[in-house]
């Protein structure tokens, strides 16, 4: 499903005039990737936007659980928050590509995980948290979209893009990975989910940061 997203998000640019193609692509990074800010900006982006999904995804229920809600309830939210995340990952491209930079969309992104967050960890009310379960998942599938554009807007060449996507993806996913072990941990030490929502109301208000980083109409620099 990654994969296939990113071909789409590729073909437009791969197809324009100003998007040089090579045959020759490097399989490791240069050394100018890791001493760029945006490049190291987008690479963070892209981990903490999957950080929030995947605690979610793996310590939602148990936190709807503590909060009151039956069993099926909590599953019935977790697809709410699927409903949230589909839609918003084919909308966020097609507004994100009209944009002279990505700035503001990737600053909204994670203002609405923030305010998703927010609501999920003050509310026990069904009519309520199904809002802010929908308002997280928009975050979170806009952020996706956006830090898979990243890749190709952030760089020249289709080999550089592969480069960046290397960087992103590989210390990306090794810090999203962390989300759950890390949350599971704190909320045994703590007993309790209040300081592992504010743990991803944080990562979320640095995805808003990054994304003003990476938003920036600017190409790494390789050379």
């Amino acid at each position: 499903m990654i994969a296939v997203i990113i071909l789409l998000l590729r073909l437009p640019m791969i197809r324009s005039s100003r998007k040089k193609v090579f045959v020759d692509v490097k399989s490791q990074p240069p050394t100018a990737l890791f001493k760029s800010k945006i490049a190291w900006a987008v690479t963070f982006f892209m981990g903490f936007q999957s950080f929030i999904p995947y605690s979610l995804f793996t310590w939602l229920p148990d936190i709807l659980l503590a909060k009151g809600f039956s069993e099926s309830d909590a599953g019935w939210f977790i697809a709410i928050l699927q409903m949230g995340i589909i839609p918003t990952t084919f909308v966020a491209p097609i507004i994100a590509g009209k944009m002279n930079n990505q700035r503001i969309i990737g600053c909204i992104a994670g203002l609405l995980f923030f305010s998703g967050l927010l609501g999920i960890t003050f509310t026990s009310s069904s009519n309520l948290i199904i809002a802010f379960l929908l308002l997280t998942g928009v975050g979170a599938g806009t952020a996706f979209s956006l830090a898979m554009m990243f890749f190709v807007l952030r760089t020249e060449t289709v080999a550089q893009s592969s480069q960046l996507s290397s960087m992103a993806q590989s210390v990306g996913y090794m810090v999203a990975a962390l989300g759950p072990l890390l949350l599971g941990f704190i909320s045994e030490w703590t007993n309790g989910w209040t300081i592992p929502l504010v743990i991803l109301m944080i990562v979320a208000l640095c995805i808003a940061i990054l994304g003003t980083i990476a938003g920036k109409n600017e190409k790494i620099k390789f050379e």
